[in-house]
């Protein structure tokens, strides 16, 4: 039996992958702002605004007089990790549903679901486009 040697570019390799994985968290992030403003999420009741005074019915968006929407934020924090939030304190109710004390039942309106579906086939395709840019080693 032959011995033989295999070199693999680690680094090329490693950083090859770390661009595309941010680049499609970003793409994810602009979906997610998408699901935010998109009129299609159900709510219980009308809702009159309170800076600009309109009624609001359902389904709607969850703009929330920008509140909502302003506190999204979509970060690199190091080479594999990115991190998607929004920095209200009603957030969780906003995104998973909550009951209230008084019985109120809020829906669920997951912005995250449709988007992060989407996230694999995003990094895949950018992530494939940068692979081929990797050199033999010498």
């Amino acid at each position: 039996m032959s011995d033989f040697e295999v070199k693999f570019n680690t680094t090329q390799l490693l950083d090859g992958l770390s661009k595309p994985f941010h680049e499609a968290n970003d793409i994810m992030a602009r979906r997610v702002t998408q699901e935010v403003r998109s009129n299609k999420w159900q709510w219980p009741r009308k809702t009159v605004r309170k800076r600009s005074g309109e009624e609001v019915g359902s389904p709607r968006n969850i703009v929330d007089e920008t509140t909502f929407s302003q506190s999204q934020d979509n970060r690199r924090l190091d080479e594999a990790t990115h991190e998607h939030r929004f920095d209200t304190e009603y957030a969780l109710a906003v995104i998973l549903g909550a009951t209230l004390r008084n019985g109120t039942q809020l829906p669920a309106r997951d912005v995250f679901e449709e988007p992060l579906k989407k996230l694999p086939g995003d990094f895949s395709k950018l992530a494939k486009a940068e692979l081929a840019k990797v050199k033999d080693p010498p």
